[in-house]
């Protein structure tokens, strides 16, 4: 008797959290950097603890200008990356000299879970991806290998579209 309440106590506990999971929807998924100098939201900064201080700035200092044009402008594909479940293959949308967003030519759908897992990480990542400019992004907790094959043919497209 003793082993079956210890056992339903785990269960409810395990049901527990993944309704807890399901119910937050996209906004639980749990980010893991890629690169110490992300250009992720403010957020991640201040769930750190770091803090900039205030910069002492005089009227002969100049801000940078960000480059006009990273790419060349066009639709670029990239390589078939494998993402366990399936293939996944994007294509870059340069406009401007700038990634203006990503199309998803191909990924794992095959199973209501791949659909359910990339129909939450891929808006996700393309948004990341236009934000950064680049293939440097998180990666989407749950959706690891998704993200990973995301990233490998997105850098492909990118790597075409490069001025250079």
């Amino acid at each position: 008797m003793k082993k079956y309440v210890v056992s339903s106590i785990v269960v409810g506990a395990i049901v527990l959290y993944i309704l807890y999971q399901h119910v937050q929807g996209p906004s639980a998924i749990a980010l893991a950097p890629s690169t110490p100098a992300s250009s992720s939201s403010k957020s991640t900064a201040a769930a750190s603890g770091s803090q900039t201080a205030p910069s002492q700035s005089s009227s002969s200092q100049t801000t940078p200008s960000a480059p006009t044009s990273l790419y060349k402008n066009g639709t670029y594909t990239g390589v078939t990356a494998n993402a366990f479940y399936g293939p996944m293959q994007v294509a870059a949308v340069i406009r401007g000299g700038q990634l203006a967003s990503v199309k998803v030519l191909q990924y794992p759908q095959s199973h209501s879970y791949s659909q359910m897992v990339n129909g939450e990480a891929l808006p996700y990542l393309k948004s990341e991806a236009v934000q950064a400019q680049n293939a440097n992004i998180n990666i989407v907790s749950g959706a690891t290998a998704s993200s990973q094959a995301f990233m490998q043919s997105l850098s492909s497209a990118l790597s075409q579209a490069t001025n250079g």
